[in-house]
């Protein structure tokens, strides 16, 4: 009997206690606040200082990586892609989305002439040496960043002032044999949008594809556009130290131009349209071929071979705002049309060599190489289109032809060094670089005359006078501009003459 009363007591001592505990507590409970952590995803990065064989070390670049970017992809306004690279203008030729116009240093913005434009280090300016916009027009959605260097960073890859801008085409899942990605977007002003890509790894063999297809109506009348563009990419790994890339994009639009408004126009109505008979319709071709040797430890040579191939062709009722396109009441029919073609062949051929070295402290990297050029560029221009108003088929032109090949070769020599500590400042390096161009020019006498009214005439006169490096010919220059204000009837002729060697040069000419 006393055993029994012991257990027990010593069973209910722990609860007795607790409950007396829980009656004396003098703890105060003291309530925490919410904590939000915030956190972003940087968008713009820099290039690191040696990259697929570039030296970018104290050079100004900008990185803009799309993947985290709140841009609107599918439309492609390029206020939106490059709104937080300082220093950038950006020209909003049609507000479609096809065209890429931007320029920085103060540069001319039309098409990004100015800069050195690339697709996966592969040159897309459809005349770098004749005619350089840039008619290649990738869909976005196919995009994982875009690299902008500027200014004097050209010694390595080309003489244009306002830079370098190359896009990066999207890599495939290497971990699944079929991976799909799509994108479908429906907007405003009738935006329809798809993007379909297609990527994966059989064996050594890496894959992409995409096609993309966009038309809008456009913000103003007469502004439609249809877009469709498709690439693939086939990379192949035969060893940890050589890769082989084989690469075909194609791009081809046509935007409807709703023509030129005056200011009084644009106060009254910023959307309304002057032209619905007028179109332009660029389709371009880069195939490319391109090796990646790493030879040791801190050697690597680059090899690239691509080609831009394909046509500009417009068709316009070219006046001014205040001439009216419409049906003639003594021929019943509208006025032709004014048709241009530009076909492009340019060629390109580039070859690079990074060596990395070490002297005492102080790493630095050397890159030599040679970039060969042979651009074809076939223009014909003024010719007589049709007075229909549907969209034309875009007749080859019986006006002025003009045909210049520019073959180009362009070695270069740059060098960056740097101490090994962290921390240390932005390496520079000297460089060399070495162009010879020659060009073959065939220009009949181009005779072109346009009576405008206008009044207070403002005529501004050009001559100029070229050598060609080759002497094979003198090519002259020479004409008149004059405003074209309402007014008295004026008109102007201008000529363009080549003649040989041997033979007088071109003469200048007035009306």
């Amino acid at each position: 009997m006393k055993t029994r009363l012991i257990l027990l007591s010593t069973l209910l001592f722990p609860f007795t206690g607790l409950f007396g505990q829980a009656e004396g507590d003098t703890m105060k409970i003291i309530s925490l606040d919410a904590i939000q952590i915030q956190g972003q995803r940087s968008t713009v990065e820099r290039l690191p200082p040696v990259h697929n064989g570039f030296l970018w070390a104290g050079k100004k670049n900008e990185v803009i990586n799309l993947l985290y970017s709140d841009a609107s992809i599918a439309d492609k306004t390029p206020r939106q892609l490059f709104a937080k690279v300082p220093g950038v203008f950006v020209y909003d030729m049609d507000g479609s989305g096809n065209q890429t116009n931007i320029s920085t240093r103060g540069l001319d913005p039309h098409r990004g002439w100015e800069f050195n434009i690339r697709k996966n280090g592969v040159i897309v300016n459809s005349d770098v040496y004749g005619y350089p916009a840039s008619h290649y027009s990738m869909p976005m959605e196919a995009v994982e960043k875009i690299e902008l260097v500027r200014g004097t960073g050209a010694l390595q890859y080309g003489s244009q002032f306002g830079g370098m801008l190359n896009y990066v085409v999207k890599q495939p899942d290497t971990s699944k044999l079929i991976g799909l990605e799509t994108i479908n977007s429906i907007g405003s002003f009738g935006l329809l949008s798809t993007y379909n890509a297609l990527g994966g790894k059989v064996g050594k063999l890496q894959y992409y594809a995409y096609y993309s297809k966009r038309v809008s109506d456009g913000y103003r009348e007469n502004s439609r556009s249809d877009y469709d563009g498709q690439g693939i990419v086939l990379k192949f790994l035969p060893s940890s130290r050589l890769i082989l890339t084989a690469e075909l994009g194609r791009s081809n639009y046509i935007y409807q131009i709703p023509g030129p408004l005056t200011d009084s126009m644009f106060q009254e109505n910023p959307r309304q349209a002057t032209r619905s008979r007028n179109y332009f319709n660029p389709e371009i071709y880069v195939p490319s071929l391109s090796a990646e040797w790493k030879i040791g430890e801190r050697s690597s040579l680059y090899w690239t071979a691509s080609a831009v191939l394909g046509e500009r062709r417009s068709v316009q009722f070219d006046k001014p705002a205040n001439v009216v396109d419409a049906i003639d009441p003594l021929s019943l029919s509208y006025a032709t049309r004014q048709v241009d073609i530009d076909q492009f062949n340019s060629y390109t051929s580039e070859l690079r060599f990074l060596q990395g070295y070490s002297i005492g402290k102080i790493s630095a990297t050397l890159a030599a190489g040679a970039q060969y050029f042979n651009n074809d560029l076939h223009r014909n221009q003024i010719g007589k289109g049709t007075s229909a108003r549907t969209r034309p088929l875009f007749p080859r032109p019986a006006g002025a032809g003009i045909f210049t090949s520019k073959p180009k070769t362009s070695p270069f020599l740059p060098k960056t060094s740097s101490k090994s500590r962290p921390g240390s400042p932005s390496p520079r390096g000297p460089g060399w670089r070495w162009e010879n161009q020659g060009c073959r020019a065939s220009l009949p006498t181009c005779r072109m005359r346009r009576d405008s009214q206008f009044h207070r005439p403002s005529f501004s006169a050009f001559r100029i006078e070229r050598k060609l490096p080759d002497r094979r010919a003198d090519q002259r220059l020479c004409g008149l501009f004059a405003g074209i204000p309402p007014g008295d009837l004026q008109g102007y002729r201008a000529w363009l003459d080549l003649r040989g060697s041997g033979q007088k040069p071109g003469r200048c000419q007035r009306l």
